[in-house]
């Protein structure tokens, strides 16, 4: 007779628990979409006047972008210099003993 009742007793306690993580949802629907709202107005342009603009934006030549890409491309045909110093350089940091 005595397990049947711990056995109840904890069947009842398991569906307390589990009915009560169910309260405490209504705070995370709040704020659902927040970021998406805040990241939204911030790339939004806030100047009502921003299409009358009557200078162009600024361009490149066809010759200067040209270079500009060609010397991207140069920039890994090399490797990079060695660290002379920063993350994995050594020094007095921790000795292992």
């Amino acid at each position: 007779m005595r397990t049947k009742t711990t056995t109840s007793t904890k069947g009842v306690l398991l569906v307390v628990i589990g009915l009560a993580g169910c309260a405490l949802s209504p705070r995370l629907d709040e704020q659902f979409g927040e970021a998406v709202r805040t990241t939204t107005a911030a790339q939004t342009i806030q100047s009502p006047d921003a299409s009358e603009a009557s200078a162009p934006p600024a361009r490149l030549d066809g010759k200067a972008a040209n270079g500009v890409v060609d010397r991207y491309h140069r920039s890994f045909d090399q490797p990079p210099a060695a660290s002379l110093g920063g993350v994995g350089a050594g020094g007095a940091g921790f000795i292992p003993r």
